[in-house]
């Protein structure tokens, strides 16, 4: 192994084994560590700086490769996908590394290698492997600064060192300690912080959800979620309630799904053109057994290419996959039918027939159409009852009665709940419908998101001659006190950038081993075809000869150069020009002044064209003459 890449190597073991413990994704790192062996062979490569950018971006394969293709899919306490791009990042930096090691010329050198490690051991930062971390990055720290310092050619051996720069040396690596060791308490504590605050605001789980028996009171704590559950990009003309499931039967603070278990599978495009008359509802997390669309849709397209329709107008994926988006326009007209009505859509419970039926005909007395009764009863609800998620219930009373007679408080479940058996108990059908309302928006997307506390209930009733219609009685004002109208522009940002990265995550998941080895293969043809129209340039100009008649360096200015070197040598890094400038300023005899001057001469004649070869060169044999004894 060679002795001046050792704390180079073992710098980035220490990123690959963070990759592994982290990640865990074993094929990957078998693979990354096989490459790692081929870096200890003798034999090294030559790349020029278009080569090496170019295949650094191969890296880019890889790492897809490794992490998308393969994988398993790495997990993350907030978001999958931060998980996925921590990785990708992680796999594409150390496959940069290794390629730099396999060179004899990367560019910045092998410390640059060990800056880019760097970002590997960020990326692995924040999948909660508590203590495991901070070892890793401790052990990397120190290899890291072995590595920076032992490749510092402008660094004398700490061996060498004077007796100041060994206390300077004391006292930097007691303040890094204090530094590190203080960051090693507090930064564990913020953390917990900060990923508790994301969670809340992002990541926030609901309890419960659209089941088959739903119990008045399990949507308060979806209510109270903030986790970000679908987008809706388009536009529509007011209110969008996105139904997912439909209640039928009410009994004792529970209701139940009708049981009908016929499904239709139905062929769709995968994907269509943009128009600004489709809907695109696209599923982020939560329920994963249905999709959430408006009554009267029209179902346009879907990434599955299939999807169900249930006999209560409802839209499911087949039972293999889960719902990605949906494609859908909505109209008054058509849709996707809707089971007619059926007799337990009249259906009330007996104890609650005789209240409920002397309450609706109060209500709608002098009503003589369906819509006049409903828009009676929804009226009553809005105006005379208090929307709050805080209240209670009298015990041994039905919820509904004590709701409509006694504490007139609740959420969009009672009011949904109420106006159904209202409307039953006067020989209406009518159902329960649960799902979410969109209400908010994201102007940096230009998308509506959808959260957990957008779930809402409410009522569809059968209006003869028309079909279902949608009746929510929930008070506005309550709805808008925990459905906000725009996103804030910190949550709208987060949101926006896991949308994005999400859609690209989606495009490479379309991507084959065989397209990415295209990919990888269009590189490597493009530094091929740079590689070649520089070799006829360069032939090109061996045979038009140097117009300038020189290659090398003036012998008169390397003899001046090795003068000057006695006295303040120039910098292996410093450039003619700056050279010059630090020689003028810390000498201040005309010798001194003359050489700076023809330093710049020369790196104008040599570098810019400009100037005469022969009116330089003498100057420079005569300043060699008059001012060499005086260097010395």
């Amino acid at each position: 192994m060679s002795k001046s890449l050792t704390s180079v190597r073992m710098a980035l073991m220490a990123v690959l084994g963070l990759y592994a413990v982290t990640f865990q994704q074993w094929v990957g790192v078998v693979v990354l560590t096989l490459w790692f062996g081929l870096t200890l062979l003798p034999w090294r490569f030559e790349l020029d700086r278009i080569g090496q950018i170019i295949f650094s971006f191969v890296g880019l394969g890889v790492a897809y490769v490794l992490v998308v293709v393969v994988g398993p899919p790495p997990k993350h306490p907030i978001s999958e996908a931060f998980a996925v791009l921590q990785a990708f990042v992680c796999v594409w930096v150390l496959s940069v590394c290794l390629l730099r090691l396999m060179m004899t010329n990367p560019i910045m050198g092998h410390r640059g290698t060990v800056l880019i490690s760097l970002l590997g051991i960020i990326a692995c930062g924040g999948n909660q492997i508590g203590l495991t971390y901070h070892a890793f990055v401790i052990g990397y720290s120190g290899l890291a600064l072995w590595a920076l310092t032992d490749h510092d050619v402008s660094r004398p051996k700490l061996a060498k060192s004077t007796s100041r720069r060994w206390r300077l040396t004391v006292v930097g690596v007691s303040i890094a300690a204090v530094v590190a060791g203080s960051l090693f308490v507090f930064l564990p504590y913020a953390y917990r912080v900060v990923t508790k605050r994301l969670n809340l605001t992002f990541g926030a789980r609901a309890q419960t959800g659209f089941d088959l028996y739903f119990k008045l009171g399990s949507l308060t704590s979806m209510i109270k979620s903030k986790r970000v559950v679908l987008r809706v990009h388009g536009d529509f003309q007011s209110s969008l309630h996105l139904r997912g499931i439909v209640y039928t039967r009410y009994n004792n603070k529970y209701w139940r799904v009708p049981n009908l278990r016929r499904r239709r599978q139905v062929r769709l495009p995968k994907y269509l053109s943009s128009n600004k008359t489709f809907l695109q509802i696209e599923h982020v997390a939560g329920d994963t057994t249905r999709f959430f669309v408006p009554l009267h849709s029209q179902v346009k397209a879907s990434p599955a290419g299939f999807v169900r329709l249930h006999p209560m107008g409802l839209v499911l994926p087949l039972p293999s996959t889960e719902p990605d988006s949906i494609t859908i326009t909505v109209s008054d007209k058509g849709g996707i039918p809707v089971t007619r009505p059926m007799l337990i859509d009249r259906e009330v419970p007996g104890k609650l027939l005789l209240p409920l039926k002397q309450l609706a005909l109060q209500w709608t007395k002098g009503a003589t159409s369906v819509p006049e009764k409903m828009h009676r009863l929804v009226s009553k609800l809005m105006t005379q009852y208090r929307y709050s998620l805080e209240f209670t219930r009298q015990k041994g009373r039905d919820p509904i009665l004590d709701f409509l007679l006694h504490n007139k408080q609740g959420h969009c479940e009672y009011f949904a709940s109420a106006l159904a058996l209202l409307a039953r108990s006067i020989g209406m059908s009518a159902r329960v419908v649960g799902g979410y309302m969109v209400s908010e928006y994201n102007r940096l997307g230009g998308y509506y998101i959808v959260r957990e506390q957008n779930a809402h209930a409410w009522v569809e009733a059968w209006i003869p001659g028309k079909g279902w219609e949608t009746y929510d009685a929930t008070p506005p004002a309550g709805v808008a006190s925990h459905m906000p109208k725009q996103t804030t522009w910190f949550s709208g940002l987060i949101d926006s950038i896991r949308m994005y990265f999400g859609r690209f995550q989606e495009r490479l998941g379309r991507l084959s081993i065989s397209d990415m080895m295209l990919v990888i293969g269009f590189f490597v043809l493009l530094w091929a075809v740079i590689r070649l129209r520089r070799w006829f340039q360069e032939r090109k100009t061996e045979e038009a000869g140097d117009p300038l008649g020189y290659s090398d360096p003036l012998p008169a200015f390397q003899a001046m150069m090795d003068e000057l070197s006695k006295t303040l040598p120039k910098r292996d890094s410093e450039t003619l020009e700056r050279y010059a400038s630090r020689l003028q300023e810390s000498q201040t005899s005309p010798a001194m002044l003359e050489a700076a001057q023809l330093l710049r001469d020369y790196a104008s004649f040599r570098y810019g064209k400009r100037g005469n070869p022969e009116d330089l060169t003498q100057h420079l044999h005569r300043w060699n003459e008059q001012h060499t004894s005086l260097v010395s």
